[in-house]
């Protein structure tokens, strides 16, 4: 299962926050590029956590692999009621798309997607729902904190053998944590 598109996601952190973190008193002309920071780094967390640390719609595409289960990626699944449902759609070859019922959706919400579900004689299928979390866990706040920031300082090539051009250790353990959520 992979995400093919997420919906309405966003930065953990504002550029006035990262401001403040980097320690920049006159930080408005950079903003746009410290929004761009603070978004590449939610990126960069959530990728190497698996954890979805910002709520939105996500789409997954399903393939059959024959288990029992297939793991939700970017978990947890916060919500299914009217304006946040859990959507299947079984795709064929020829394109057409068929809405299957979720039969397990206590799975769903604890992050699995049983193989029952995927019924049909579909090539794959298509899994839409809202997934990450409500509030962000605050080691993924400290960890894009840190990161960006490190992105910030080191933005140009480094020649310099002791300069980091790798996510700062701490941001990777923070992200370790976060993995352990997931």
């Amino acid at each position: 299962m992979r995400q093919i598109a997420r919906v309405g996601w966003q930065s953990l952190v504002t550029a006035q926050e990262l401001a403040e973190h980097l320690r920049l008193d006159d930080w408005q002309p950079e903003q746009a590029y410290l929004e761009r920071l603070a978004k590449a780094a939610t990126a960069y967390v959530e990728t190497r956590s698996g954890v979805g640390v910002v709520a939105c719609r996500r789409t997954y595409e399903v393939l059959r692999h024959g288990l029992r289960v297939q793991v939700i990626p970017y978990g947890p699944v916060l919500v299914d009621d009217d304006e946040n449902p859990v959507n299947l759609t079984a795709i064929a070859q020829d394109g057409t798309e068929t809405p299957v019922s979720v039969s397990q959706l206590g799975a769903v919400k604890r992050g699995m997607l049983a193989e029952a579900d995927l019924t049909g004689n579909a090539e794959w299928w298509e899994l839409t729902l809202t997934a990450g979390h409500g509030t962000p866990p605050i080691e993924a706040v400290q960890a894009v904190l840190l990161i960006a920031a490190h992105w910030y300082e080191h933005r140009e090539a480094v020649l310099d053998t002791n300069a980091l051009t790798q996510a700062p250790d701490s941001a990777d353990a923070l992200i370790w944590l976060l993995k352990g959520r997931a």
